[in-house]
């Protein structure tokens, strides 16, 4: 038990997922356990290895640690923080035109319910 509680305490609380992508997977408060509920919350901030860590300019929301309506055993919660640290470093870091098409404004049908403006943008990147 030494050698594990030894190297926990070496964890800096931030690693390499992929190349150029780190995540800070640092815990801010003690896990929890009680009635047959074990939670714990992560920063999970991703961030570019060659820029460091910034903590976003909005505070994190507060998270839920279990859905009482949900009868999952097994639950996630993601903020939108989190999916915005990882969509920002993947641009940041990756090469993404290799990944797919890019889609003008031209290419979407007119009526359509998804437009490439700002209002229909603003969904995805608040």
């Amino acid at each position: 038990m030494e050698s594990v509680n030894a190297m926990i305490a070496e964890l800096t609380g931030a690693n390499e997922l992929y190349k150029g992508v780190d995540l800070d997977w640092s815990m801010k408060n003690a896990v929890g356990l009680q009635n047959n509920l074990f939670s714990f919350g992560i920063k999970a901030l991703f961030f570019p290895d060659s820029k460091g860590e910034v903590d976003p300019a909005v505070p994190t929301p507060a998270m839920p640690t279990k859905d009482a309506k949900a009868p999952s055993k097994v639950q996630l919660f993601a903020s939108d923080n989190m999916l915005d640290s990882l969509a920002s470093t993947v641009f940041a870091t990756q090469d993404v035109s290799k990944y797919g098409q890019w889609v003008n404004h031209t290419m979407i049908p007119a009526g359509h319910p998804l437009q490439m403006d700002t209002t229909t943008i603003g969904l995805f990147f608040p």
